[in-house]
Formats: structure tokens, C-alpha cells, sequence
């Protein structure tokens, strides 16, 4: 199984997502590059290697679709 976390923020979450996935892929995205590096230190910490994270839209996903499951905990738009 491979999930996207779409927002992922600092990936407290995103990375309990990968430790429950053992066997698949966890990818968290946030617009933020201090997000992301925030949590790939996290990852890293928690010794979670199933993990990535990238700084990129969820707009424009730069993935090939579908992932298995798609995950966004608070995401919101303005138009």
C-alpha cells in the first residue's frame, strides 16, 4: 500500500502512518520547505525508513495516481 498525506506539516502524523504501514509507503507533502524538513528529521529520529517527504502541491502532485489512500487531516482552500 502506498499513502499520500497531502499537508503533512511537520509529519508527526504522517510518520505513525508509515510505522503502522510497515510493509508499504508512506509520502508527505506540505508547501513548506521548513515543514518538510522538520519532518524528515522526525523520520529520521524515529528511525522510520518507509517514510519520505517533499515539499510540493497538493494541486499538482508530482506522483503518478491513484495511491492506494490519500490522507489530508486539515487541509483547506481559499478562492
Amino acid at each position: 500500500m502506498r499513502l499520500i498525506d497531502c499537508g503533512c506539516g511537520p509529519g508527526s502524523i504522517t510518520v505513525d502512518l508509515a510505522e503502522i504501514l510497515a510493509q508499504g509507503e508512506a509520502i508527505g507533502i506540505d508547501l513548506r520547505e521548513s515543514a518538510v524538513a522538520e519532518a524528515r528529521m522526525l523520520a529520521r529520529t524515529r528511525g522510520i525508513a518507509n517514510v519520505r517527504f517533499e515539499v510540493a502541491s497538493v494541486y499538482q502532485l508530482p506522483y503518478p495516481m491513484p495511491h492506494s489512500t490519500r490522507h489530508s487531516h486539515a487541509l483547506s482552500s481559499s478562492t
